[in-house]
């Protein structure tokens, strides 16, 4: 009995992974590519120009804690992990984030 409830969860659980959860997956990401992420795009492009205009040392240290919403005004944040890591905390605290996971 166990047996036959492992192989119908098991079946259960990929059908709903295969279709279900796939098709709310590339539907979402349709619409993020239709209306441009809800301006995310832009935000994501205004702070890679951040991080392409910062000097050396805020490349390699970062501009410190909050140091993506100080760059941004307070009213704009990155949205974005990676893109908050590396302006706050440079490419070495970025290698450290992904170190640490």
């Amino acid at each position: 009995i166990v047996l036959i409830v492992g192989i119908i969860l098991t079946y259960l659980i990929t059908y709903m992974n295969n279709t279900i959860l796939s098709g709310l997956l590339f539907e979402r990401m349709e619409e993020t590519t239709a209306d441009g992420g809800s301006g995310r795009i832009d935000i994501y492009k205004y702070f890679i120009g951040r991080i392409s205009d910062s000097s050396i040392l805020n490349l390699i240290f970062g501009r410190g804690y909050l140091g993506s919403t100080r760059t941004g005004g307070m009213s704009l944040t990155c949205h974005n992990d990676i893109l908050e890591m590396i302006i706050d905390y440079g490419i070495i605290g970025l290698i450290l984030y992904f170190l640490a996971r």
